[in-house]
C-alpha cells in the first residue's frame, strides 16, 4: 500500500509515519513537506492508495491542492489531517468528492485502522 503524508511540520511526519507503520508495517510511505511537489508527482502519473493532507501550509495550502486535483481530474482518496477545528474548514473539506474523512491532529492507530479497512 502506498501512502503519502503531506504536511509542512516535520514532527507531524515522524508521528504520522510511526502511527501508520504500526497499522500497516509494509506500507510504502512518501513524505512531502509541501503540497506543490506532491501535486507534481500526481500530475506525472504517480498515485498513492491514500493521502493524508494538512490544510494550513505555506506556498500551497491543502485547499489549493484539493482545488488543483479537482481541476486536473485527479482522483485520489484524501484524509484531511489538520489542527483546525473550524466548522467552516471541515465543511469545505467535505465539499471535495475525494475527501474521505477529516481528522484533527494527531492521528491515532484506531483512526488509521478505520480508514485502511
Amino acid at each position: 500500500m502506498k501512502i503519502w503524508l503531506i504536511d509542512d511540520d516535520k514532527i507531524q511526519h515522524i508521528v504520522n509515519k510511526r502511527t501508520v507503520k504500526r497499522v500497516v508495517p509494509d506500507a510504502v510511505i512518501k513524505i512531502y513537506e509541501g503540497a506543490s511537489k506532491a501535486l507534481e508527482d500526481l500530475m506525472s502519473g504517480n498515485k498513492p492508495d491514500l493521502l493524508f493532507l494538512d490544510l494550513n501550509m505555506p506556498i500551497m495550502s491543502g485547499f489549493d491542492f484539493l482545488d488543483r486535483t479537482r481541476e486536473q481530474g485527479i482522483d485520489v482518496n484524501v484524509i484531511v489531517l489538520s489542527s483546525s477545528i473550524d466548522p467552516a474548514d471541515i465543511e469545505r473539506s467535505y465539499g471535495y468528492a475525494n475527501v474521505v474523512s477529516y481528522v484533527t491532529k494527531a492521528i491515532s492507530v484506531d483512526k488509521v485502522k478505520q480508514y485502511l479497512r
